[in-house]
């Protein structure tokens, strides 16, 4: 069985963990490799590491449609890249996050209802509910990128590292906002940025709950059939 095969419940064998492995390294070697990458190097990693989720989500689909999607998307990141690299303005980096928001939130919704979809709870269930949070939470960080993009005095302490399209620390925060840690060090000022942390955060919440919610369901309902046919 390839390593992208459907399994019998709809789950792929190890997509999961290759996604959860390109996550990772979105979100630790990236801050990591700022200690001793230029800002240009590090934006290279940046665009690199988007890319291979993209390519992951289009191999783990095993869909047409949903591979020609993300094919579309990785051009058009990659053309919006370009154009932003040689032509740096306001207008390229609104279209950069718009896509990037969209696919990240295509991934997270296809990842979830695989879970969701489920009969079993397995470690491969467990790591596609994880993906999938991390999904969302790399999708606020893009969605909080762009307001500071759209508006300059939205947050204070989001940051733009030179030649960048995505806030530097705009992951850091998302994750801080929907864990509901919220240490302080970076504030929305506005009504759009108070909005977007308070509904991150309620999301945060909810998905939790959801997720444990469906797990136990699963496991009862198994349980009561595997009783169900002992007795037979």
């Amino acid at each position: 069985m390839s390593i992208w095969e459907k399994e019998q419940d709809g789950h792929l064998r190890y997509g999961n963990w290759v996604m959860l492995a390109l996550l990772a390294a979105f979100m630790l070697l990236l801050p990591m490799s700022r200690a001793f990458l230029p800002d240009h190097l590090e934006e290279i990693l940046n665009r690199a590491i988007v890319f291979g989720v993209f390519i992951a989500a289009t191999v783990w689909s095993g869909s047409r449609a949903f591979a020609a999607v993300f094919g579309l998307v990785l051009v058009a990141s990659m053309c919006l890249t370009v154009m932003g690299m040689s032509q740096p303005g306001t207008v390229f980096a609104i279209a950069w996050h718009i896509l990037m928001l969209g696919a990240f939130l295509l991934i997270a919704v296809g990842i979830l209802k695989q879970v969701l979809a489920t009969r079993r709870v397995r470690l491969n269930t467990v790591i596609g509910a994880l993906d999938s949070y991390l999904l969302f939470g790399l999708a606020f960080a893009v969605l909080h990128s762009l307001i500071a993009v759209v508006d300059t005095d939205a947050y204070d302490g989001l940051l733009f590292a030179e030649g960048a399209v995505l806030a530097k620390n705009s992951t850091y925060y998302s994750f801080v906002t929907i864990t509901t840690l919220g240490y302080g060090d970076i504030l929305p000022l506005t009504e759009t940025s108070r909005a977007a942390a308070y509904l991150e955060a309620l999301f945060g919440q909810a998905f939790i709950a959801v997720i444990v919610a469906r797990f136990v369901a699963m496991e009862v309902t198994h349980s009561a059939m595997s009783a169900s046919d002992q007795e037979e």
